[in-house]
């Protein structure tokens, strides 16, 4: 989570998204259309599809294009980070 606020602060192109990496399977499913799906389970209004892409959704174009930079957090064999205290000034935005 800290890299993904420290990304924010820089106000880069790209919009840092932590995804958590434990619930892909490569054998079901590429990771393209893993992020894309996990971005519309969060956020459904990017289902729907893009202006210009041919019926692909928002979130897979989003991705696609590079708009989003994904964060994967618990990766196999890595135990998860302990919780961190938010940097002062920092805002929650949900």
């Amino acid at each position: 989570m800290r890299l993904a606020a420290e990304l924010l602060a820089t106000r880069t192109r790209r919009v840092p998204v932590v995804f958590n990496f434990s619930t892909w399977d490569p054998t079901i499913t590429s990771l393209l259309a893993w992020l894309a799906a996990r971005l519309i389970e969060d956020h459904p209004s990017l289902k729907g599809p893009a202006p210009d892409s041919g019926g692909a959704t928002l979130a897979a174009t989003l991705l696609a294009e590079g708009w989003i930079l994904p964060i994967l957090d618990h990766l196999p064999g890595h135990p998860p980070a302990p919780p961190q205290h938010p940097r002062p000034g920092l805002v929650a935005t949900t």
